[in-house]
């Protein structure tokens, strides 16, 4: 197993034998084909049909309100994702959840969402579900709340639809893919899934880590396991 021993605002992890998680990945990868295999099967959905994506349909005053978080959200729940806390109709819920739950990284996996020109403070312009991973890197995805039309919040709402983005396009944090239009901010995995993509430390001891040594997450931030799955402990000032 693996131990860590905290020193300051440091971390120091001992490396053991890890456990067998053979069993945890096939069951963590089921999770994240069924987020694929539910959002491409949504294509051509709205916000009041064929589905009602959470609070799509009324949140706007009983009108549809913006619902790209709300479908993101409302797939994950229906492929078996346990712990959403946190999400919310906004956009940059997803971006926080993965600070929160040290799953935010650079590296996109099928399953994770993508959000797009985050601004802090839990804002963002917009989160889609990576469907597909490209041996060159490249991605696709599925986005709610796509080409709608009309300027206000309910006319854009409801006339937009569960899209494809496709062609795959380019990847890289930082970097302005046409076919979105919008900057890649970062991944999120949901929590429990895939530890190689930061959504989680199973097989490894409970305890402390930083970001990056072992689990993955950002280096200034340090992350504790608890039963397979990360949660933030702090940020450390200094770097871990």
């Amino acid at each position: 197993m693996r131990r860590a021993i905290t020193v300051g605002a440091c971390v120091l992890v001992l490396v053991g034998c890890a456990a067998d998680t053979t069993s945890s990945a096939s069951q963590r990868d089921s999770v994240t084909d069924s987020i694929a295999a539910i959002a491409r099967g949504e294509l051509g959905g709205r916000a009041c049909s064929p589905e009602i994506y959470d609070t799509s349909c009324t949140g706007n005053g009983g009108k549809p309100e913006y619902w790209c978080a709300d479908f993101a959200r409302w797939v994950w729940e229906q492929a078996g994702v346990s712990d959403t806390s946190g999400l919310t109709a906004a956009a940059g819920s997803f971006y926080v959840y993965g600070e929160n739950h040290g799953t935010l990284h650079d590296t996109p996996h099928v399953g994770d969402a993508v959000v797009f020109d985050y601004a802090g403070g839990g804002y963002a312009d917009h989160v889609a579900l990576v469907t597909a991973v490209e041996p060159n890197g490249t991605i696709e995805t599925v986005s709610g709340d796509w080409g709608g039309t009309g300027e206000s919040e309910a006319a854009f709402s409801s006339t937009s639809r569960v899209a494809l983005n496709a062609p795959a396009y380019a990847s890289g944090v930082g970097s302005t893919p046409s076919v979105m239009g919008m900057t890649i901010s970062g991944y999120i995995s949901p929590a429990g899934t895939s530890a190689s993509a930061g959504g989680g430390c199973a097989g490894y001891e409970d305890g402390l880590y930083c970001g990056g040594d072992y689990v993955s997450g950002d280096a200034g931030t340090l992350y504790r396991c608890t039963g397979g799955e990360l949660s933030v402990e702090e940020t450390c000032a200094s770097g871990c």
